[in-house]
């Protein structure tokens, strides 16, 4: 299935003439007031699938099932069911929702850590090849030998909190998330996972603070952690709400700082080109910048 999600900018004028509201019973006097300068911007998903013989749906769409093998993620026995049991035997005793008592590993014994993590005072049993094959960071600490790490029993990771790494490590060790219970503790995970290189980690925290927070008072922030870390689902619609919304944002406090700590050329040609893009969707010859 071809499964993504999009922003759709719609003017006044397209609103009115395909009846893109109209056919939910949503475009009156009162919606169309509250639109920001005339423009509604849609997020969406959109699931192609297989059309019928008489379908006028493109003919290049697959089939959302066929094939598909049967799902045998976290069942008994799986891959992520056992490496489950060893993060189980590996997280450190008092460490909240990832933490806990150690769990015996199924049908065998718990074989020793070989490497242990420091992060503010608190001690995170690992193991070296789960690390290296699941984060680009420790792939290369640990494989080259030109690292002093490489050959430590013990390794310090000074620049990330220990709530973020206990997360980040469960993450590694069975695709199981945290609760996020707020726009800081995503943020805070999604740094890690950037730090760490954890890609897999890095794509669900950008995605939930896209689906979860950005907002127009919050795009900017968004924006410049976005484009820090490499979050290129969240930084294309941070980029898109600020095009939308340009008129206002340009005036707020967070934008004059982002001006004046200095946007890389490629941000500020992106910048300029989702606010020409807005202007033309919304109907409008140009903006003034």
């Amino acid at each position: 299935a071809r499964d993504a999600p999009f922003v759709v900018l719609f003017g006044r004028n397209e609103i009115e003439e395909w009846g893109v509201c109209k056919d939910f019973g949503l475009f009156d006097d009162a919606f169309g007031k509250s639109l920001m300068d005339d423009a509604l911007v849609l997020r969406v998903r959109v699931a192609w699938i297989e059309p019928r013989a008489d379908s006028l749906l493109p003919s290049e769409v697959v089939s959302v099932c066929r094939g598909a093998a049967p799902c045998f993620a976290g069942a008994e026995g799986s891959l992520q069911a056992d490496l489950g049991a060893l993060w189980g035997a590996r997280r450190p005793m008092g460490a909240g929702p990832s933490g806990g008592p150690a769990l015996p590993l199924a049908g065998c014994g718990i074989v020793l850590a070989d490497v242990v993590l420091v992060c503010e005072q608190q001690r995170f049993e690992a193991d070296r090849v789960i690390l290296a094959a699941r984060s680009a960071f420790f792939g290369a600490m640990l494989a080259e030998r030109r690292f002093r790490e490489a050959g430590q029993k013990e390794v310090e990771l000074p620049d990330v909190s220990a709530r973020a790494l206990c997360s980040t490590l469960r993450f590694m060790y069975t695709d199981e998330l945290p609760e996020l219970r707020s726009q800081d503790e995503a943020e805070e995970l999604l740094t890690a996972a950037s730090k760490l290189g954890v890609a897999g980690l890095l794509r669900i925290c950008s995605d939930a603070l896209r689906d979860r927070w950005l907002t127009m008072a919050s795009a900017v922030g968004m924006l410049r952690l976005a484009d820090e870390h490499g979050a290129k689902s969240l930084r294309g619609e941070a980029l898109a709400v600020i095009g939308a919304n340009f008129d206002q944002i340009k005036h707020t406090p967070d934008w004059e700082d982002l001006l004046r700590s200095g946007m890389n050329p490629t941000l500020i040609q992106d910048t300029l080109q989702a606010v020409a893009d807005a202007s033309i969707f919304a109907g409008r010859a140009s903006i003034k910048l």
